[in-house]
């Protein structure tokens, strides 16, 4: 009762200041206000006028000013956690797009009876964080096919390596991972030129000259032409399934997600691994 009488005096001072919640915050501020019970008014709340209403909330919110700071901060968590809900909820309507697989680079088992996808860009801080557990866990499970779809959102190199490094997995498939390797072992900010010196390092100068220069043909070369659509189809796709930002890895089968780079991750991709394991086998 005093949660309950407590959110009508708050939120009537809250209309009267022309503060403003969102429809549906009231559940927030019932079961975070706590009011002390030596505070606690003991008059129902039927009984009082609006006028006594604001005056006893003001009284309360001078004795305890924290109850506003603790409304906001939970309505703001309720707010986030609706939002990572929709956000899933669109994830998993566009898990056909997230799926694809045809053309993208593959680390791992090719033929993996247990797909991840690895939504990343090159300049991204939290992808270079994330990638060691990435490695090491696709070398601790070798029925894992970990796809790499390159997003490149963070900077212009970030585009120019998705291209570049497009035409080079298909060109050189087997010199790919250390290319990779290179690239995401740079520090954020990489520029053009850092690109082009990683191409000619791992593939020699008359080769690699030869790829920067296909590369870049989205018009006349049928190669270029296809990666340059598969990084605007993983760009539209990321848009659509509301992923907003890098590292994202998705799980087909068990539609496990990662967002960013948490310290458990390995843990939670063997958990998310393990599920898509145990549906296959049914």
């Amino acid at each position: 009762m005093r949660s309950l009488f407590a959110l009508a005096l708050f939120a009537s001072t809250i209309a009267s200041t022309n503060i403003a919640f969102a429809q549906g915050a009231e559940t927030s501020l019932s079961t975070s206000i706590d009011i002390p019970a030596s505070t606690a008014p003991s008059a129902p709340a039927e009984g009082l006028t609006i006028d006594q209403i604001r005056a006893v909330v003001r009284d309360e919110i001078r004795k305890n000013p924290k109850l506003i700071l603790d409304a906001v901060n939970a309505y703001s968590a309720e707010e986030q956690r609706n939002r990572e809900t929709a956000d899933r909820n669109t994830t998993l309507k566009n898990k056909d797009l997230i799926t694809v697989s045809e053309g993208y680079p593959v680390f791992g088992n090719a033929e993996g009876k247990v797909s991840i996808f690895y939504f990343y860009d090159v300049n991204c801080t939290y992808c270079k964080k994330l990638e060691p557990d990435l490695a090491r866990f696709v070398g601790d499970n070798p029925d894992v096919k970990l796809v790499l779809r390159e997003m490149p959102i963070l900077a212009d190199s970030s585009h120019y390596a998705a291209q570049v490094g497009g035409v080079f997995a298909v060109l050189y498939p087997k010199e790919y991972p250390k290319f990779h390797s290179k690239l995401m072992a740079m520090n954020p900010g990489m520029k053009n030129n850092d690109i082009d010196r990683t191409v000619v390092e791992i593939l020699g100068p008359v080769k690699g000259s030869e790829l920067l220069g296909r590369a870049l043909q989205v018009d006349d070369d049928e190669l270029a032409k296809a990666v340059a659509g598969r990084v605007a189809a993983t760009l539209e796709t990321a848009t659509k399934s509301k992923i907003n930002g890098t590292p994202f890895v998705f799980v087909a089968g068990s539609n496990g997600m990662l967002r960013g780079a948490a310290a458990t991750a390995y843990d939670d991709l063997g958990a998310m691994v393990r599920d898509a394991r145990a549906l296959a086998a049914k």
